[in-house]
């Protein structure tokens, strides 16, 4: 009989996740993955984030009905701000948070993120 060997240890120092620097379309609506599901969900494709997918091209997201408040649209902020190196999601022309929990102050920071966009 052949011995299997163990799967291969992941390797500490590579940060990204297949896919997702190219992902363009991504629709979770009625989920209600809340604040903490948006920060997860979004963390791969904020440039440095545990995915360090660095999206640019991410151009429909649809989060529909999550109960997601302002607190969880600090992580939209964060891909859609450029960092210091430039990396921002610039592809981004459909976004749907309608019935979530976003107050005027959550507003007003994914508008100024998307302004800054030009």
């Amino acid at each position: 009989a052949a011995a299997l060997s163990p799967p291969p240890s992941p390797d500490p120092h590579h940060t990204s996740t297949p896919g997702l620097a190219s992902l363009t379309w991504l629709d979770l609506s009625h989920n209600y993955i809340q604040d903490i599901g948006m920060e997860v969900l979004l963390a791969p494709l904020t440039p440095g984030g545990d995915g360090g997918g660095y999206n640019t091209s991410l151009s429909t997201l649809k989060l529909h009905h999550n109960g997601i408040t302002s607190h969880g649209s600090n992580a939209l902020f964060h891909i859609l701000t450029p960092t210091q190196h430039g990396y921002v999601n610039t592809a981004l022309t459909s976004l749907d948070l309608s019935s979530n929990k976003i107050n005027s102050e959550g507003s007003k920071m994914i508008g100024a993120a998307l302004k800054s966009q030009g």
